[in-house]
């Protein structure tokens, strides 16, 4: 796999706005077509419609990503584990139970065509979208940190045919955002975290939650937003831990979320610093983003080296 970083500071890159169709102007451009020097991720298109689209990744279980990008501050997105139309497929991921219409991808605290900072780390498997924080006049703000996942985890189970992740936000409001959200404790889940199916293989959609090595020690509620000093008073370095994935079953951790890492500090640095791993993560690149869980401000450490798996 090829993991590709894209910003909205790229020559050619779309403008990402509080306007209607800007998500998958975004997500097309990053994954499907690429713009200016960049290549794509190599996903596709499967289906299209007006702002509406369906996304589907190159390897892998290749879940399709629906997405309806009619309103202007928000998409609604939702995997599925196939579709045949634009609007029709099978094995949704939430169900309307779960989620009537979907999960929500707030674009923007305003309907406007003011642009805002983005950055998107894929692989032809999946991908992370983190908008409102690199170059961008509201970083910082507990506003900042909108954003996405979308794709297949690595699984602790052999064969796993259904170990895709959809993390988006659970209502159309900036305190809806879910991106940053942790478990504390297992085996609670977070909202707008869900899964295919159970690692039986059997049955349809379930909630699912994220969680990394504060939860062993009592945890922290959003990414990046407890534990040591920063910098680390030991290493004089920045400490991170990778995201697991778990079923809201006591003690079944699913696998691990390529690409995101969790600080093991608050806030340590400032969204769009760099630096590069050590020790058992020598070879490793990464970017600090501002992320968000219920309007609660985080950072989380993405992974922008070809070193996801």
């Amino acid at each position: 796999m090829t993991v590709r970083t894209y910003y909205s500071t790229d020559s050619g890159a779309p403008v990402y706005s509080g306007s209607v169709g800007a998500f998958i102007a975004v997500l097309k451009a990053c994954l499907v077509d690429g713009y200016g020097s960049k290549a794509a991720a190599g996903w596709t298109q499967e289906f299209s419609g007006t702002n509406l689209s369906v996304l589907r990744p190159a390897a892998g279980n290749r879940r399709p990503l629906w997405i309806d990008d009619t309103n202007a501050q928000y998409a609604r997105v939702r995997g599925h584990e196939g579709m045949t139309a634009v609007s029709t497929g099978t094995g949704p991921f939430p169900t309307d139970a779960q989620l009537s219409g979907g999960c929500y991808v707030v674009k923007s605290n305003a309907a406007s065509s003011a642009a805002r900072g983005w950055v998107v780390v894929a692989d032809e498997k999946r991908c992370w979208v983190v908008s409102a924080q690199v170059a961008d006049t509201i970083a910082g703000s507990a506003a900042a940190g909108f954003g996405t996942f979308f794709g297949d985890f690595i699984s602790a189970k052999a064969g796993d045919a259904f170990n895709t992740l959809l993390i988006a936000g659970n209502t159309s409001t900036t305190s809806g955002n879910q991106i940053g959200t942790l478990s504390n404790t297992m085996p609670s889940v977070g909202p707008g975290h869900f899964i295919p199916r159970s690692y039986t293989q059997t049955g349809a959609s379930i909630t699912a939650g994220k969680h990394t090595d504060h939860a062993k020690a009592g945890g922290v509620a959003v990414v990046g937003t407890g534990g040591s000093s920063f910098p680390d008073p030991v290493t004089g370095g920045i400490g991170i831990a990778p995201l697991f994935v778990h079923e809201p079953v006591a003690g079944v951790v699913r696998g691990i979320i390529p690409g995101g890492w969790c600080p093991a500090h608050n806030l340590p640095g400032n969204p769009g610093d760099t630096f590069q791993g050590s020790g058992a993560l020598a070879g490793k690149e990464f970017l600090l983003v501002d992320v968000s869980s219920g309007g609660t401000r985080g950072r989380m450490a993405l992974e922008t080296s070809n070193t996801w798996e």
